[in-house]
């Protein structure tokens, strides 16, 4: 099943991460990079699927502390 979804205007972009309005004007979509920075940005370069890795990675951190009963504002994790 393929999911998807409408990337509305950037609201901000870091070295690892752009967020991006949704059609929700209450939640946001959180987009990670593959990018890889070192030296407070003078070293950069890509990393294939590194920004899936961090997505997944921060999704499982989420699931566990919602089954644990600690509130947070992560609604699902959509891989590409």
């Amino acid at each position: 099943m393929v999911i998807k979804i409408k990337l509305g205007k950037k609201i901000s972009e870091g070295k690892t991460k752009i967020v991006y309005e949704s059609d929700d004007p209450n939640e946001v979509i959180l987009e990670f990079k593959d990018d890889i920075t070192a030296g407070d940005g003078l070293k950069h370069d890509i990393i294939r699927d590194k920004g899936y890795l961090n997505a997944a990675i921060s999704a499982e951190f989420f699931r566990v502390l919602n089954e644990k009963g600690i509130p947070t504002h992560f609604k699902e994790f959509i891989p590409p």
